[in-house]
């Protein structure tokens, strides 16, 4: 099987964390980047230890958002990859504190 280089590979480049107002502790978060591709093997993101849902891409391929279910801790990293190889670690983490939305 061919490997993707890095080129290829999906790139985060930041995101943005917004509180949802229909249920408390749950947060939305907005990925930008580059090379999100659909294929067979999903999309999958984890924040800290925790897995992030609801995963919908980018048409144009510059990103995605998705749902957690609690509040993430102050420190925790973005990772991303696909079902069929391993999340790579990104530069993103979240930073909490305050209402308004957190970018990283």
């Amino acid at each position: 099987m061919a490997r993707a280089s890095d080129s290829d590979r999906p790139r985060v480049t930041d995101a943005l964390f917004i509180p949802a107002r229909e249920a408390a502790g749950r947060m939305h978060i907005q990925v930008r980047g580059e090379n999100f591709v659909a294929r067979a093997a999903p999309l999958l993101a984890r924040l800290g230890q925790q897995m992030v849902g609801h995963l919908v891409m980018r048409g144009d391929g510059r990103g995605f958002a998705g749902t957690l279910e609690r509040s993430p801790r102050d420190g925790d990293r973005l990772y991303v990859g696909y079902a069929d190889g391993e999340l790579e670690r990104t530069d993103v983490v979240y930073r909490g504190g305050g209402s308004s939305p957190l970018v990283s």
